[in-house]
C-alpha cells in the first residue's frame, strides 16, 4: 500500500481518529504531545491515509536530538495507533516507520502499542522481529497491568474485589475517610507531597505535574483522601488519574506512611471507580504496572497484591520494541542515559 503521509496540526482531526480506534491512548493524544513539548521533546503527528483517502494509522512521535552525535531518537508511547487485527496494515505501517526513520537520520525508534497479547495478536511480536525490531531491554512503560471492565454494573465490579479489599474499604469509609477532587494549586501540592514521600529520589519534578495538569486539564483528575477530623483532617493518599475516550488510567499516586490501617489508598481507588462509572460509555480502568511474573522484591509483591485486590483482569501487552540503526552508538547512549537517570533520580521518559 502506498500511503499518503500527512503531518497533522489540528487537534480535532487527530483525536477523532484515536477515539475511533481500539488502541487509541491518552499518551498518543494531541494534548499529550503539547505537554511533551514543555519537557523539551519535539512532537511529530503523522497520519497515514490509504488510496481511498481514509485515515488508517496515527503516529505521535516524540523526538530528541542527541547532542554532538547528529542523530535523533524517536519514541511512540503507546503507539502507533491502528487496526492491529489487520495484519497487512500492521506490516505496511512497520515498513513505513522504518523507512521514514531512516530518511530522518534517526538512531533508534521505540514503539509501545497499547495492544493486549492474546490469541488474536500473538503474531504481532514475531512480525515485528522479522522486520528487524527487537523487544526492548529497557522498558519505559509497563508490559503487564490490571484492568477493571467498567462496562459491568457497579455492584458486580465491587463484588469482584477480593474479600480483604472490600473489608478495607468498608473500614476506611466507616471512620469517615473522605475523598475529594482537587485540581487547584493546593490540591496539586497535597498530591505532590504524598507522591514525593512514596517515590523518594525517583520522583519527577513539581513543574512536570503542573505543566501536565495545565495542558491536559480536561483529561486529568486529582483525588485526595483525607483523614477524619478526629485524626487531624490531613491528606493521607492521593492519585493522579487520566481519562481519554472513555478509558481511565491511574498514572501516579502516593500515600503517607502514617496511619496505614486507615486504608485510605483502598478508599481512594474505590472512589475513582465510582466516578468513572458515572460515564455511561466507560470502557475500563487501568491500574497500571504490575510484575509480569513472580514478584522479585517485597515492594513488587505489595504492588501486585494491592492492585489484584480490586478484582480486575491481569493483562499482558505485546510489549515495547526497538528498531536500532546504529547499535554501537545506541548502546553507548543507553549506558550514558542510565547513569544520568541514576544520578538525577529520574525514571521513564513518558
Amino acid at each position: 500500500m502506498n500511503f499518503t503521509v500527512k503531518e497533522i496540526k489540528e487537534k480535532d482531526i487527530w483525536d477523532e481518529f484515536l477515539e475511533e480506534n481500539e488502541s487509541g491512548h491518552v499518551f498518543q493524544s494531541f494534548d499529550w504531545g503539547v505537554f511533551k513539548k514543555t519537557q523539551k521533546w519535539k512532537v511529530r503527528r503523522i497520519m497515514l491515509q490509504d488510496s481511498a483517502g481514509e485515515n488508517v494509522a496515527a503516529l505521535s512521535i516524540l523526538e530528541k536530538k542527541i547532542p554532538l552525535a547528529g542523530f535523533k531518537i524517536w519514541y511512540l508511547p503507546r503507539g502507533p495507533v491502528l487496526d492491529f487485527q489487520n495484519k497487512e496494515l500492521v506490516e505496511e505501517v512497520a515498513d513505513f516507520l522504518i523507512d521514514f526513520a531512516r530518511k530522518n537520520k534517526v538512531m533508534a525508534v521505540k514503539i509501545s502499542p497499547d495492544v493486549v497479547l492474546d490469541e488474536s495478536t500473538k503474531w504481532i511480536p514475531e512480525l515485528l522481529k522479522n522486520k528487524g525490531f527487537k523487544e526492548a531491554v529497557d522498558y519505559q512503560l509497563h508490559k503487564c497491568t490490571v484492568r477493571i471492565d467498567l462496562r459491568d454494573d457497579l455492584d458486580k465490579i465491587f463484588s469482584n474485589f477480593k474479600k480483604n479489599t472490600r473489608w478495607e474499604i468498608r473500614k476506611g469509609e466507616s471512620i469517615e475517610i473522605k475523598v475529594e477532587p482537587k485540581k487547584d494549586e493546593s490540591g496539586l501540592r497535597d498530591f505532590y507531597q504524598l507522591y514525593s514521600q512514596a517515590m523518594g529520589r525517583d520522583k519527577l519534578s513539581f513543574s512536570y505535574f503542573k505543566n501536565l495538569l495545565k495542558t491536559l486539564e480536561q483529561n486529568i483528575s486529582i483525588l485526595i483522601a483525607y483523614q477524619p477530623k478526629d485524626y487531624g483532617n490531613h491528606s493521607l493518599s492521593a492519585g493522579f488519574f487520566a481519562h481519554f475516550n472513555h478509558k481511565y488510567w491511574y498514572l501516579f499516586g502516593g500515600s503517607t506512611k502514617k496511619y496505614p490501617t486507615l486504608n485510605a489508598s483502598q478508599v481512594l481507588q474505590g472512589d475513582i471507580i465510582r466516578r468513572a462509572k458515572k460515564d455511561p460509555l466507560a470502557k475500563f480502568y487501568d491500574l497500571q504496572g504490575i510484575p509480569c511474573g513472580k514478584p522479585k522484591t517485597l515492594h513488587d509483591k505489595g504492588v501486585l497484591q494491592f492492585k489484584e485486590g480490586f478484582g480486575g483482569e491481569k493483562v499482558e501487552l505485546i510489549g515495547e520494541f526497538d528498531y536500532v540503526f546504529s547499535p554501537i552508538l545506541y548502546a553507548i547512549l543507553r549506558k550514558l542515559n542510565q547513569a544520568r537517570m541514576m544520578i538525577m533520580g529520574i525514571t521513564g521518559i513518558v
